[in-house]
């Protein structure tokens, strides 16, 4: 039997989070102004669509995956368990 991770609130590994999406979106933001085409893969993306994207030669390939995000498990509204 595979342990169980406890579930907690912790508003600053929520302020990490967010601060690494806002730094994501910046650079982001400086590679297009920069004149490099970006590709965003979401959530429902494959490997196939990034092994496309690559063949196909865009340079920037961004997988937005927020599946590992902690809002997006057991407590959506991130209220306290």
């Amino acid at each position: 039997m595979a342990a169980r991770i406890p579930h907690h609130y912790d508003p600053g590994v929520a302020i990490f989070e967010e601060r690494g999406f806002q730094h994501e979106a910046a650079y982001l933001a400086r590679l297009q102004d920069r004149g490099f085409e970006i590709l965003a893969i979401d959530d429902d993306g494959t490997p196939d669509d990034t092994e496309a994207a690559m063949r196909s030669g865009i340079p920037v390939i961004n997988w937005r995956d927020r599946r590992s995000s902690p809002r997006r498990q057991g407590n959506p509204d991130n209220a306290p368990a």
